[in-house]
């Protein structure tokens, strides 16, 4: 019969040679076998000195560091190596603990910032450039700074001198048609009035004024500018 062909040990046929194959086949079939053998063991160059049981026993495979001649480390320890082929065990360094500490409030008091934090004490920071008086004076206004003193006496009067006649927040003398308390009104129908108590120079106000006193018609009374 004619040569079988393989290329590795598990393709051989046990039944090869048959008893009726010439003998001008058996170097054939030794050739046939020594090519297939050294496509399945392609790397061994010495002596194979595992035995039955370490080829056939999974349990003598290596399943521990100690079974590959590395001492083990202590609980929590980690495995280096220094690069050269050579394994220790290092402990890990201590590292701070997170406790996912936040802001959680804060306040204003002239020109410092406390802010108080979750799980730790309040901070406080000075040296802003002017009293803050209302957290939407800070870029993340929107809530994050959870109360602020009313302003003082003193914020309210410097605040309230530096305003102009006929400004948003100031207060005048002005004639009108008369109407109830609390009634706005536009500036346009609003004059100024003299010491006579009588219109002015026919000069308007401005705005949108909000009537603090009943009136007569075309009497004076005073009037809060609010836009």
């Amino acid at each position: 019969m004619g040569l079988e062909t393989s290329t590795y040990v598990d393709g051989l046929n046990i039944a090869n040679p048959a008893a009726t194959d010439g003998l001008a086949q058996a170097d054939d079939h030794i050739r046939l076998i020594k090519t297939v053998l050294k496509n399945t063991f392609p790397n061994l160059d010495g002596a194979v000195t595992a035995s039955v049981a370490n080829l056939n026993n999974t349990t003598a495979i290596p399943s521990t560091l100690t079974d590959l001649g590395i001492s083990d480390g202590s609980s929590g320890m980690v495995l280096s190596t220094d690069g050269s082929g050579n394994f220790s065990f290092t402990a890990l360094p201590a590292g701070a603990t997170d406790t996912n500490y936040y802001v959680n409030g804060g306040s204003f008091s002239g020109t410092t910032l406390t802010l108080q934090r979750y799980g730790l004490s309040s901070l406080s920071i000075s040296g802003f450039p002017q009293a803050i008086t209302n957290n939407n004076q800070l870029t993340n206004g929107a809530g994050y700074i959870t109360s602020a003193p009313a302003p003082t006496t003193s914020q309210v009067g410097s605040a309230t001198a530096g305003l102009g006649a006929d400004t948003v927040g100031s207060y005048a003398l002005l004639k009108a048609s008369g109407g109830t308390a609390g009634a706005t009104v536009t500036g346009s129908s609003n004059y100024f009035t003299n010491s006579e108590w009588t219109t002015g120079p026919a000069v308007s106000s401005s705005g949108t004024w909000r009537r603090m006193g009943y009136t007569g018609d075309a009497a004076p009374t005073v009037y809060l500018r609010i836009s």
